[in-house]
């Protein structure tokens, strides 16, 4: 069966805003508001800028919305989850969806709740077989440092997810380093790298490519531009010593 695409959008007020609004005002009609995203979608709204290029590339089967529990972030919610749902997107934007309550007086706790949804979304969706995504470029910066965590320890654990993010003026998102270090390969760097060059015998391997392309390795290459050694760089050298004594 052809794995589904799951996509976590942290949601802040870019609709609002794109519209004219400023905080204070009473907020437009919704309804209003939706015919103007359906005029130019990428314009009036920055999550629906970056979720748009997959969604044309069809990789972008379902959606989950997250929003804070203010007036503002509901009423973004429910504008681009109109959006997605006019285009055929499955989407997830009910109360369960709002993490951050904006009245809460203890804010660990709440950066706590929109952890533990990230985590539910997606191991649910990775026990499904879905491909996950995380649209980091709307929401409160808080709320989008605590979602890039969140999805660190993810893949660290083995739930691939691709984070992205998408400035106004980029044609096309950009995918960001989300660490996906396992720990049997950190365990695995710790045994083999241990002096500063490191002979390769061999092509990479799957988990050596990981490695180079976390930047976690630098590898150098003969006159021919073949492989022949490696070494780990300084934050792979932090990451093997402190990380892999926790993951043993």
């Amino acid at each position: 069966m052809t794995p589904k695409h799951l996509h976590l959008v942290t949601v802040g007020t870019s609709v609002l805003s794109n519209c004219g609004w400023k905080r204070g005002d009473p907020l437009p009609a919704k309804g209003e508001t939706q015919r103007a995203v359906a005029v130019d979608p990428r314009k009036a709204s920055a999550e629906l800028n970056a979720l748009l290029h997959y969604a044309e590339l069809r990789m972008c089967d379902r959606v989950h919305l997250i929003a804070t529990d203010t007036p503002e972030g509901r009423f973004c919610r429910d504008v681009v989850g109109a959006y997605a749902a006019s285009k055929g997107i499955p989407t997830e934007q009910g109360v369960e969806a709002d993490l951050l309550p904006a009245d809460t007086a203890d804010p660990y706790a709440a950066a706590a709740h929109l952890r533990d949804r990230i985590f539910a979304v997606a191991e649910s969706a990775h026990e499904r077989g879905d491909a996950i995504f995380l649209n980091l470029t709307g929401g409160l910066k808080a709320e989008t440092a605590v979602a890039a965590a969140a999805a660190t320890l993810l893949m660290i654990a083995g739930v691939p997810i691709t984070a992205y993010y998408a400035h106004e003026s980029m044609i096309e998102p950009v995918e960001l380093p989300i660490l996906s270090l396992r720990g049997d390969l950190l365990n695995r760097l710790r045994r083999e790298f241990v002096s500063d060059h490191v002979s390769l015998r061999a092509p990479l391997d799957a988990g050596l490519r990981v490695a180079e392309r976390e930047r976690i390795i630098q590898v150098q290459t003969n006159a021919e531009g073949v492989p022949s050694s490696a070494r780990l760089t300084e934050f792979g050298r932090f990451l093997v010593n402190k990380l892999s004594l926790l993951t043993c």
